[in-house]
């Protein structure tokens, strides 16, 4: 988020013929969630090859990296009824324990739950485990525990079955609606990570990206009212058909509305679409250059785009938020857009005039763009290790500025790498040499979202500077060439993983000596 594969046509999927059964969940308390005794569900059909959709869908993605792991496998059927604001969800899970140790009980993240206040949350129906009924208990706010029938040994995988619904809040959110203008992301339920010391429980907050998910598949048919324009993550397998595929991501997200207008290219082989609305043709068109020129750069340094397809929806969000990244798809509010300065007297042709509002909105593509490499790609703890991700996005943000740098500077547009060089003069005490005196750097990287929440929610926004400026300072100690090489080897390395801040100071060190870096940035 920004502050203001791999051989996708070769697989088996569930197809959804008839659209969604089932349908009807029940209202229960919210710390006991029961199976109600019916019979085992059959919301899902036999699998069915994918006819060959190579006219519709472009070419096949190139990989990154192999990854040999068993991920989970989500098959979904989502309705909305956009008259009550509700999502109707029939869910099989195929979830391999990947954890090395025997599990009694999975945990899970229910989001939508953490909006209660404005209307949001998940009511959960039927439930079964391997054909048997299941309870799923709540352990707190957010976070649930499913208790198996059987033990699931290592290795071995297990099929869950789940039908609930998910009231949608009426906010202007990434997850939310105002005026039939839907945004649904981290509606799913989803498995919990497990780490080291077991189950991470890590209940929702309302600061950053307060989730963290673990590579999976998924197939999703999405039924919406009868006019209504969906951008989703993942390939429409065929166009109209509301069957969406998606490898090796860590999430599904859609956005739905009836007055979206798209403008679309195939670019390098991916199906780029720009969705719009208020008439704001011109920004859709500026949003689309950016695109382009965000993944060519991210390719460039990072691997090439994994993916066939990007969607960017201009779709509004709150709290200083002008972007959200989800799996292939991009949210973005530019504020204001083009359309909208020309009514305020801007001169676009004005180069000077102009190259702030310019900046913001390219800013904001190229860093919701870099998010599909850092965290979707190469995974990190975003609940306790924010700075991972955000520092690594704003960093290209400072690639897209030296890439294409504006013709002109206004007085107010102040240099990504002008506030880099800041930070470190004033951690690493040139400033006072220089006899400019800077305040205090007390942003701490190390802390969690739980932490600024508690402590500082306005100042959680500094991680990305000075993440970004260590990065950038370890780009010129090593120089660009050899930083090059060795980004690209960091994002081969962890792909399809995730990577902690150990894990990113031990890759880092066998590069170079950043032990000075390290210490003055990490305090390690």
């Amino acid at each position: 988020m920004k502050p203001k594969l791999l051989i996708i046509m070769s697989f088996i999927v569930f197809l959804f013929t008839t659209g969604c059964s089932g349908g009807t969940s029940t209202e229960t308390d919210p710390a006991v969630i029961s199976l109600p005794a019916t019979e085992a569900q059959t919301s899902f059909s036999s699998t069915e090859p994918v006819p060959d959709m190579e006219s519709e869908s472009g070419p096949e993605p190139v990989a990154i990296s192999d990854n040999t792991r068993p991920v989970n496998v989500f098959s979904l059927c989502v309705t909305l009824n956009d008259s009550e604001h509700k999502l109707t969800v029939s869910q099989n899970l195929i979830y391999y324990n990947n954890t090395g140790t025997i599990l009694s009980e999975i945990y899970f993240n229910l989001i939508p739950e953490a909006f209660k206040n404005d209307g949001g949350g998940t009511q959960m129906g039927d439930i079964l485990v391997a054909g048997e009924k299941c309870e799923m208990t709540q352990v707190q706010s957010t976070v649930y525990k499913l208790v198996l029938p059987t033990n699931l040994e290592i290795d071995e995988k297990l099929e869950i079955q789940m039908e609930y619904d998910v009231s949608i809040p009426n906010i202007q959110n990434r997850f939310g609606y105002q005026d039939k203008v839907f945004n649904l992301g981290n509606f799913i339920v989803t498995p919990a990570m497990y780490g080291a010391d077991g189950w991470m429980q890590q209940p929702y907050v309302d600061l950053g990206d307060a989730f963290f998910t673990d590579i999976g598949d998924y197939d999703v048919k999405i039924i919406v009212p009868e006019g209504y324009i969906v951008a989703a993550t993942g390939q429409e397998l065929e166009v109209g058909s509301g069957l969406y595929h998606a490898e090796n991501v860590r999430d599904f997200a859609f956005c739905t509305s009836p007055s979206y207008e798209t403008i679309s290219e195939t670019y390098d082989g991916v199906s780029i679409v720009v969705y719009y609305n208020d008439g704001i043709s011109q920004t859709a068109e500026h949003v689309m250059d950016s695109a382009k020129k965000s993944l060519d750069l991210c390719g460039e340094k990072f691997g090439k785009y994994p993916y066939n397809t990007l969607s960017l929806v201009m779709n509004g969000l709150t709290g200083g938020v002008n972007g959200m990244e989800y799996p292939t798809l991009v949210m973005l509010s530019p504020d204001p857009p083009l359309e909208h300065l020309i009514d305020y007297g801007v001169d676009l042709s004005n180069s000077e005039e102009a190259a702030p509002y310019i900046f913001q909105i390219d800013s904001a593509v190229c860093h919701e763009i870099a998010h599909q490499w850092f965290y979707n790609i190469v995974g990190n703890d975003q609940i306790t290790e924010p700075w991972i991700d955000e520092g690594l996005c704003r960093y290209t943000e400072y690639l897209y500025e030296k890439a294409y740098p504006p013709t002109s500077v206004h007085e107010s547009t102040y240099r990504l790498v002008d506030r880099f060089m800041d930070r470190y003069a004033a951690l690493s005490g040139l400033s006072a040499k220089a006899g400019m005196s800077y305040a205090p750097d007390t942003t701490d990287l190390n802390q969690s979202l739980y932490d600024w929440a508690k402590d500082d929610p306005m100042g959680y926004g500094e991680i990305y500077d000075k993440g970004a400026s260590l990065i950038y300072q370890m780009e010129q100690q090593m120089g660009g060439e050899a930083f090059d090489t060795a980004i690209k080897e960091f994002v081969d390395r962890f792909a399809f993983g995730t990577v902690s801040t150990e894990d990113f100071v031990n890759f880092w060190s066998e590069k170079d000596d950043f032990s000075e870096l390290f210490s003055l940035y990490l305090n390690r």
